[in-house]
């Protein structure tokens, strides 16, 4: 199954340990879904960890487009294969 876009809690389920990319990857069984984008969130106001697993995520081989909010409220727009921000 492929889908456009993803988004990616970087936290576990109690919502109080930061994942690192590749647990955050397992959780989103990449194989089975093949994101074209990914949008981590819910970094609790540490938006500088979006690019630290963008980083990761690299490293483990995720080939999907990382979308990193430098500030909470950022927005973007995904229509027909590209991202724009608001």
């Amino acid at each position: 199954m492929k889908n456009d876009a993803s988004l990616l809690e970087l936290k576990d389920s109690d919502g109080s340990t930061p994942l690192n990319a590749a647990a955050s990857l397992a959780n989103l069984d990449m194989v089975k879904l093949l994101p074209k984008v990914l949008f981590p969130m819910h970094a609790g106001g540490s938006e500088y960890r979006y690019l630290e697993f963008a980083e990761d995520a690299k490293v483990n081989n995720c080939t999907a487009k990382i979308c990193c909010a430098k500030a909470s409220g950022d927005r973007y727009v995904y229509r027909k294969g590209s991202i724009k921000e608001l």
